[in-house]
């Protein structure tokens, strides 16, 4: 069934019927501790959420392309340059977005809208994930050909877990850093493994953070169908 648009990209008014409502460019979906389904709608420069009655509405954003309002109280006056990844942390009660176009990452917490990161590092964001056996958030980005930790103590930053930066295939059975990894856009944290889609590989790929070395679970880099 359609949760959220009409197939017609454009932006609709807070408080519409989202099954009913066209939406625009909508890039990563989560659910937050109260059961609403937030998504960034990318081409509006919004975090947006529906809630269990099906009604549309702006969670964070004015709708305007830029940066501004951190530490804003009204999330809703909020400014992004779009939203390319977005994750609720529901362990520390943390939502996270990242943007491909600014090069940070931010925060909605206790503490209100916070930037945590900016680093050019971040090209193409496109998901988090947060191991819940290790206690830490994870961001792939695709355009970097990398897999980050994002280390969120009081000084956050980003740290290298897979990839090297360039776009290939190597490294299995090795170490992670050394690994060459290709456009990969979608990772999965389960049971103190992450779990990489390797995309222009036509791979899927672990690391089990026992052993700490990067593997194949699936695909042979041949884009043919078994």
């Amino acid at each position: 069934k359609v949760v959220a648009g009409t197939g017609v990209a454009a932006h609709s008014i807070d408080g519409s019927v989202a099954k009913a409502s066209p939406i625009n460019d909508p890039r990563g979906i989560t659910f937050n501790a109260s059961g609403d389904l937030l998504f960034g709608e990318n081409g509006s420069h919004k975090i947006r959420k529906i809630d269990p009655g099906g009604v549309l509405r702006d969670y964070i954003g004015n709708g305007n392309q830029g940066f501004s309002g951190d530490g804003q109280g009204d999330p809703t006056l909020v400014e992004m340059d779009g939203v390319s990844a977005l994750f609720y942390d529901d362990v520390n009660a943390r939502l996270y977005w990242s943007s491909s176009v600014d090069e940070r990452i931010r925060v909605q917490d206790s503490n209100g809208i916070n930037t945590i990161i900016n680093d050019a590092s971040i090209i193409d964001p496109r998901q988090f994930c947060y191991d819940r056996d290790g206690g830490s958030l994870y961001l792939v980005d695709a355009g970097a050909h990398k897999v980050f930790r994002v280390e969120t103590e009081s000084t956050p930053y980003l740290s290298v877990v897979a990839g090297t930066g360039a776009a290939g295939f190597s490294g299995d059975a090795g170490d992670p850093i050394s690994a060459q990894l290709n456009k990969p856009v979608s990772i999965l944290c389960e049971k103190n493994t992450l779990f990489i889609a390797d995309t222009d590989n036509h791979r899927i790929r672990y690391i089990n953070w026992n052993s700490s070395v990067i593997k194949t679970a699936a695909g042979t880099g041949s884009l043919t169908y078994n």
